[in-house]
């Protein structure tokens, strides 16, 4: 099984409603909608759950061992690094 790259799937399907919820969308772009759209990502996100209760505990300390340096990544990236103008574009 390939723990990060679910971990990565359920993150994805969580913004997805947080996106949802806040509106973000292309500017001018006409809304892409589906039918009962708030519920995949959360199914999605308890499939996933329930897929990370067979893992051993061997797996388990991979799983956190991937979130932790990608977190240690994120952290140091937002702080080094400059967000991008949006003048001009």
């Amino acid at each position: 099984m390939l723990l990060p790259a679910l971990l990565l799937y359920a993150s994805c399907a969580a913004a997805t409603l947080v996106l949802r919820q806040r509106g973000v969308r292309e500017a001018g772009a006409v809304p892409f909608s589906v039918p009962l759209g708030p519920v995949i990502p959360v199914v999605t996100i308890a499939l996933i759950g329930w897929l990370l209760t067979s893992i051993t505990a061997g797996e388990w300390s991979v799983l956190v061992i991937t979130v932790v340096a990608a977190t240690i990544v994120f952290v140091v990236a937002r702080r080094t690094l400059k967000p991008m103008s949006t003048a001009g574009a």
